[in-house]
C-alpha cells in the first residue's frame, strides 16, 4: 500500500500520551476490539507512544503500571479511515483532563486529596484557584471544586429582595450556569458534569425543588453540617451532606479574589424565616442570611464524575 500523509492507505495512528512524570516506565497496550491483534509500548523520558493500527476498528487502550501485571487505566478510541487520534492516558493530578482520566480509572482516592489546587484561567483573564472540596461524597468516582476565593467581583441572588421560587429560580443560578460557565476553559467545560441539587423553594416554605446545573452554590448544610438559617429539609429530604473542605471555619472564610477584602459568600439556600434572605457565610465563617440584593463574594462549584463506559 502507498503512503498518505505520512503512513500507509489503509492505516490510522493513534498517539497515546501522558503529562505525568510518573508514568514514564509504564506500559501502553492498544488491542483491537475485533481481531486479536495487540500493539504494546513502554512510555519513556518523552511520555509519547505511536501505534499504527487498521482503519475501520475500535481498540481498547490500557495502561499498566511498569510491571505489566495491573491496569491503572483504560479507554476506547475508533479508528476511521486515514485518522490521526491523540489520547491523553496519563493519570496526570495537574491537568483537568488528567483529573478526569483519574476519575475514569477509578484512582481517586488515591491520588486526590481535599484541599488540591488546580487553576482554571477565565477569558476574562480572572484566574480562579480550585481547591478539591470533597471526593466521592454524592456519587462514586466524583470529586467536587470549590474556589479558593470568591470571584473578583460581588454578585446578588436576585436584583430585588425576594427569595421566591429559591435557587431554582434565582438570577445568580442563570449567570452562573450562562455567563460564568461560558467563561471557563473549553478543556473544563467539557468535562463539568451535570449536578441535580434539592433546594427549599424560598416564601419561608420547606418544599424541596430540584434543579439540575453545571456550577452552583453551596447549601447551607454542605458549609456547616448543619442548617441554622436553612430549611433542614435540605438535609433530611434532599440529602445535603458537608464538604470536608469547609469542616474548619478557616476554609469557609472567603476574599474577592485572592488579595481582595474580605466577604460574606452566598450560598444556594434560602433563609427559611424570611422571603427576603439567602443564607450566607459571614467573614467569620458562620452562618448567617442577608436581603437577595445585596452584593455578596460567589463562589462557582462543580464537580467531575467517572464517564459513562
Amino acid at each position: 500500500m502507498g503512503l498518505v500523509d505520512g503512513f500507509y492507505y489503509g492505516r490510522a495512528k493513534i498517539v497515546t500520551y501522558s503529562s505525568a512524570a510518573a508514568d514514564e516506565g509504564k506500559i501502553v497496550k492498544v488491542a483491537s476490539t475485533s481481531t486479536s491483534s495487540v500493539w504494546t509500548g513502554t512510555f519513556g523520558e518523552d511520555l509519547t507512544l505511536t501505534f499504527e493500527v487498521p482503519m475501520k476498528d475500535k481498540y481498547k487502550i490500557e495502561v499498566y503500571d511498569s510491571t505489566g501485571t495491573t491496569v491503572e487505566y483504560t479507554t476506547y478510541q475508533k479508528a476511521e479511515y486515514g485518522g490521526y487520534y491523540e489520547v491523553e492516558v496519563g493519570l496526570n493530578t495537574t491537568t483537568w483532563t488528567g483529573i478526569q482520566r483519574i476519575l475514569d480509572a477509578g484512582e481517586e482516592l488515591n491520588l486526590l486529596n481535599i484541599g488540591d489546587e488546580i487553576t482554571a484561567v477565565l477569558t476574562t483573564g480572572e484566574e480562579v484557584i480550585y481547591q478539591i472540596a470533597a471526593i466521592n461524597l454524592y456519587e462514586t468516582h466524583e470529586v467536587i471544586y470549590a474556589p479558593k476565593y470568591c470571584l473578583e467581583t460581588a454578585g446578588k441572588m436576585n436584583s430585588s429582595n425576594t427569595n421566591a421560587g429559591g435557587w431554582t429560580n434565582c438570577e445568580m443560578r442563570t449567570w452562573l450556569n450562562e455567563t460564568f460557565f461560558s467563561e471557563l476553559p473549553e478543556e473544563l467545560q467539557g468535562l463539568i458534569a451535570d449536578w441535580e441539587t434539592g433546594v427549599s423553594s424560598g416564601s419561608q416554605a420547606t418544599t424541596i425543588q430540584y434543579a439540575t446545573d453545571k456550577i452552583k452554590l453551596p447549601r447551607e448544610y454542605e458549609f456547616f453540617g448543619a442548617t441554622t438559617y436553612a430549611a433542614a429539609t435540605e438535609y433530611s429530604t434532599a440529602g445535603a451532606q458537608q464538604w470536608p473542605l469547609f469542616a474548619t471555619a478557616a476554609n469557609r472564610t472567603k476574599t474577592y479574589g485572592a488579595s481582595g477584602a474580605a466577604c460574606i459568600v452566598w450560598e444556594a439556600s434560602p433563609a427559611a424565616s424570611s422571603a427576603a434572605y439567602f443564607c450566607y457565610v459571614d467573614t467569620a465563617g458562620a452562618a448567617n442570611g442577608y436581603y437577595a440584593s445585596n452584593a455578596n463574594g460567589v463562589l462557582p462549584c462543580f464537580h467531575l464524575v467517572a464517564s459513562a463506559t
